[in-house]
């Protein structure tokens, strides 16, 4: 928890994204998500689309299933929380184009979860702020996926 906490500090003074990208990326080391237990943290992970337009989310949390990429968890990163209508959209996008339930959009200070069912249909959650209450609730939704 410590790591987060730090990486969180220097994410609030820099500003930059990659700080962020590497505070979710502390919160999933933490997690049962981590490369012990056969999960892989891939930064900027390519996505490739039916309408020819290239992107690439900030994190993706793979698990790699008889020689298959499954993509379980995409997070995707902001600096402020005004960009986050925009990161929503851009997360919806990813998920539905890689066929992953679970997304994540978050910045230094709040997230907020998306869960997709089978019908394709999203669920956000409210900005939960990332607090250490709110730190070990990212940390147990990430288990949970």
């Amino acid at each position: 928890m410590q790591n987060i906490i730090e990486t969180q500090v220097q994410a609030r003074r820099h500003n930059y994204e990659s700080w962020v990208v590497c505070m979710a990326k502390d919160i999933i080391e933490v997690s049962n998500k981590r490369r012990s237990n056969g999960f892989f943290a891939l930064p900027e992970y390519y996505i490739s689309s039916l309408i020819g337009r290239n992107r690439k989310a900030d994190l993706a949390i793979i698990e790699i299933i008889d020689q298959n990429d499954n993509v379980i968890l995409l997070i995707e990163c902001k600096v402020k929380k005004t960009d986050f209508p925009r990161g929503e959209n851009q997360l919806r996008g990813y998920m539905a184009d890689l066929d992953c339930n679970y997304g994540i959009l978050m910045n230094a200070d709040y997230y907020r979860t998306l869960v997709m069912n089978n019908n394709g249909e999203i669920t956000i959650s409210n900005d939960i702020e990332l607090n250490e209450p709110g730190i070990q609730t990212i940390v147990n939704y990430v288990n949970g996926v």
